[in-house]
């Protein structure tokens, strides 16, 4: 589709965690181990960030995780769903953000939409 990342990141974000609540933890994190893939083989996801790929799954994954521990140990209201959405992006962040720094060298354009961007998205 084309679509800028402050529109797709969030979608996939939401589709994580509705993957999760509604299907189960396990669930949430599949989704989120398949999606990097499939985007890049439909070539959403662009040739030169196909190294962070791992890491965007791991990120993925630990959002997941994180929104879903905070939901059911804080409760399944707003303080629950609002501290593991933060939380989890936090984390996600750190990961995809540690990856650019010191494991991946990738154009310094797709290290910037690694790193803050993600805490928007």
């Amino acid at each position: 589709l084309g679509l800028h990342q402050f529109i797709t990141g969030p979608l996939v974000n939401c589709m994580l965690l509705l993957s999760a609540l509604f299907a189960g933890p396990i669930s949430g994190i599949l989704v989120g181990l398949v999606t990097p893939w499939i985007a890049f083989l439909r070539g959403i996801l662009m040739a030169p960030l196909a190294p962070m790929i791992p890491f965007i799954m791991l990120s993925n994954g630990v959002f997941v995780l994180c929104f879903y521990l905070c939901h059911k140990f804080l409760g399944k209201k707003v303080l629950g769903s609002a501290v593991g959405i933060a939380t989890g992006a936090v984390v996600k962040f750190l990961i995809l953000s540690g990856a650019v720094q010191f494991v991946v060298t990738v154009p310094d354009k797709i290290a910037k939409a690694m790193q803050f961007p993600q805490l928007l998205t």
